[in-house]
């Protein structure tokens, strides 16, 4: 700012220094004029100047007071985030009583907003509010299917939720201890490339494993030890009611280890889970045998090829004694647009099937496998804005292979997603 004072001064020499040597040719009269312009400007320079330094005067003063009540220091280190998800979808013969061979049209969307906050001594405090309105084509009159269609839809009317909120804790970064409300699909059975609605696939069956049964979000704590450079293991306690009433009476527990081998000198993950849920299931066979438990295993693969190129696998077993479908696998890719000149873009291809169990088959249901195909082109506008256009085919929808079981026609589902980011 004292630039400009000092710049003014030496304009006013260069120019008094011209105006001397015009004294000759000129009147007094103008060369007063002159001056009395100069002094004018440098006038209002130092105006400017004077109140510049006011604001920053009245800026440092309000800093100090916000450290002084201690409202600063709490504001830094703060990341605020979020989102908006909205998706249209059509179905071509839906399947359902409600709806049998109509065309259904439906929408939803949701909102998340994120709050995280760093502090010195390694821990971290994290708090995520989620809402949203709509079933989308999973309503219970349009779509009967053992894994849904649209895994960003929230359900039935308005509502805002605390989704999610804990204080992680990292001890020497071989240890992270995090405990509150979680939610652990967040850091079990995770996924690259087939984990996140809002910007990857949108079928149940592609994000998480559908014959993994995981709690709602409650009540929990996790532990994660990095055993050496590339093996990660990981341990997950959560209520399985995620009610916060009788807190250990009914308890998921889930253990990862993950392997990160340096495969084609990219970076992959190969994680191997088992869990238990122990609330009360009743036998598919016997439905006098209400107190069995829940358990299984699975695993959940990416593998970089190229730096455009993503694969991904999963494969999950549960016991058919409780859950009627007992394995499913799927698989699939991710490819950046950058071969095509859009590197922003994304293009994913996704495959799988829902194996029902033979309990569920023997007690007279239709068991064959329910198929699941997707693909998605998410379309990079800015930083803010994506499009997905989205296809879903669906074949033996519920088990039903022929006609003598039901409805068996092949479901097509047209869709778009549209993400907003913050």
């Amino acid at each position: 700012m004292k630039g400009c004072l000092h710049r003014a001064v030496i304009l006013l020499l260069c120019l008094s220094t011209l105006g001397i040597a015009k004294v000759c040719e000129a009147s007094d009269e103008s060369i007063r004029a002159e001056i009395a312009e100069l002094k004018a400007r440098i006038s209002q320079l130092e105006k400017k100047l004077n109140q510049q330094q006011e604001v920053v005067a009245r800026q440092d003063e309000e800093i100090e007071g916000l450290k002084q009540a201690g409202i600063l220091p709490a504001l830094e280190g703060i990341n605020i985030g979020g989102g908006a998800t909205f998706v249209v979808q059509g179905t071509i013969d839906a399947n359902a009583t409600g709806s049998k061979g109509e065309d259904v049209t439906d929408g939803s969307y949701s909102v998340d907003l994120e709050l995280e906050k760093s502090f010195d001594n390694g821990g971290t405090f994290f708090i995520h509010l989620e809402g949203g309105e709509g079933n989308g084509v999973m309503d219970s009159d349009e779509l009967d299917l053992f894994s849904g269609v649209n895994k960003d839809a929230t359900g039935g009317d308005a509502k805002m939720e605390l989704a999610e909120v804990w204080y992680e804790h990292n001890f020497s970064d071989n240890l992270f201890v995090t405990f509150g409300k979680l939610d652990a699909t967040c850091y079990f059975d995770t996924n690259s490339i087939a984990n996140d609605e809002t910007t990857q696939f949108l079928a149940d069956m592609f994000k998480n494993s559908p014959v993994l049964e995981f709690p709602d979000n409650g009540p929990g704590i996790r532990l994660g030890f990095l055993l050496a450079e590339k093996i990660e293991l990981g341990l997950g306690f959560l209520d399985a009611n995620a009610d916060w009433e009788d807190l250990g009476d009914d308890i998921f527990v889930i253990g990862q280890i993950n392997f990160k081998p340096n495969l084609f000198q990219k970076e992959g993950n190969y994680r191997f889970y088992g869990w238990v849920n122990d609330t009360d299931h009743t036998r598919l066979l016997d439905s006098t045998r209400t107190k069995e438990e829940g358990y299984g295993f699975g695993l959940s693969f990416d593998q970089e090829f190229t730096d455009a190129l993503i694969t991904f696998f999963r494969f999950g077993w549960q016991t058919d004694e409780v859950y009627n479908c007992d394995m499913s696998w799927s698989g699939g890719f991710q490819l950046t647009g950058e071969p095509w000149g859009r590197d922003e873009d994304v293009l994913g291809l996704a495959v799988g099937q829902l194996m029902p169990g033979d309990d569920y088959g023997k007690a007279g249901n239709p068991d064959h496998n329910e198929g699941h195909f997707e693909a998605y082109y998410n379309i990079y506008i800015n930083e803010n804005l994506s499009i997905s256009p989205d296809l879903q085919v669906i074949w033996n929808p519920k088990g039903v292979g022929s006609s003598g079981q039901g409805r068996d026609d092949t479901i097509v589902i047209l869709g778009v997603r549209t993400q907003i980011d913050f």
